[in-house]
This record gives structure tokens, sequence and C-alpha cells, in this order.
């Protein structure tokens, strides 16, 4: 099947949300999934700390862009600020992390924010990949988005897309949706996406 649309950028850094146990959701211990999304976060964010290209200089701020990727842009009846700032006091390791001789508590600190921002994302994340692309977009994508990767637009589809290059010039296997923070409504394709391009899947 052939079809037409855009090359948008491409998956640079990938970091699996470690919310995908192999037995399956009833192998979890329920009281160890914040913990591992948590290690997964802070992980993503130190590695977005080490690439140049950034996006969001001008707009929301790299912060923002992640809590609101962590809510596939699903904000409930909260602002972006709001939300934000919920992200900032759960991923914050003063905030209980950690114990006063720098060793790991057995718990994430609680608080009615924390608490509401981690039940926000939980299902979110669940089976997920957190993602980071050359331009600099975070994202969050598919459970075996690879590096290498490219995300795509196509007319007619309202979300971008994860193709994956094939050893034949064109060809393309489709890996699944993905949210990219600041490209779901188009700006994209009007900022980046030049020439249109024909995908050939298998």
């Amino acid at each position: 099947m052939a079809a037409k649309g855009f090359q948008f950028d491409e998956v640079i850094i990938v970091v699996p949300t470690g919310m995908s146990p192999k037995g399956g959701i009833d192998d979890i211990r329920f009281n160890s999934l914040e913990e591992q999304l948590h290690d997964a976060v802070k992980s993503w964010q130190r590695r977005l700390r080490g690439i140049q290209a950034n996006p969001y200089r001008d707009t929301c701020g790299r912060s923002e862009a992640m809590s609101t990727a962590l809510l596939a842009g699903r904000l409930g009846n909260l602002t972006k600020a709001d939300r934000h700032a919920q992200f900032l006091q759960w991923i914050e390791p003063s905030a209980g992390l950690l114990t006063r001789n720098g060793e790991r508590s057995n718990s994430l600190a609680k608080g009615p924010d924390r608490s509401l921002f981690y039940a926000d994302i939980r299902p979110r994340c669940f089976n997920r990949s957190l993602l980071i692309t050359a331009k600099g977009y975070v994202g969050l994508g598919p459970l075996d988005v690879e590096e290498g990767d490219i995300i795509s637009i196509f007319h007619g589809v309202t979300v971008p897309l994860v193709l994956r290059k094939q050893t034949k010039a064109k060809y393309h296997s489709f890996v699944g949706e993905t949210y990219i923070h600041a490209i779901m409504h188009g700006e994209g394709a009007a900022e980046y996406c030049q020439e249109e391009t024909e995908f050939i899947m298998v």
C-alpha cells in the first residue's frame, strides 16, 4: 500500500516507561509502578538536557512540554500551567524520593497534586515509551518504537505516525501512533514538511 505524507523528524532517544510487564498487568506490583515511571521520566529529563535543539525555547519550555506529553495532551479541566505545577511536584526528588542521607525512600512523597498527576498519567504511559526527536521534540510513543524510526504526518490522519525504514527505498513498516508535543494540530506540516513523500507500507 502506498500513501503520501511528510517525513517530519527522526527518533533519536527512546526511554521505555517501565510499565510493560511481560506477563500482563496482573503480574505488576502496583506499589512499584509509580517508582518505575518516575525513574523513566527522570532519565528522559537527563537525556533531553544533552540535546542542543530546543523547539520549545520561545513557547512553553521543555518542562511544560514534557508534562503535557505524559498526559498525551489531555489536560482535563486544568490549564497547562496547573498540570505543569503538578508535574514539578511529582518529579522533584526533594519532595520525598530521597532520604536525608541520599538513600532511596520506600515510597514517593504523597500529596493531593502528586497523586492526581500520577493517577492521570499512569493509563497514558502503560505499554508506552518516552521519546526525543532529532529536532528536540518530546513525545509519548508505542512501546516498541526504536531509535532511527521516523515521525511522519499524513493528510487526513489526526495524529503523527511512527514508521520504520526498510532496506528498499521508500519502503516502511507501521509502528504506531504517537503524541509529539507542539505538532498535534498541524504545526509540524506548516513549519518543517516542505516536500511530500510517497511511503510504501509493508
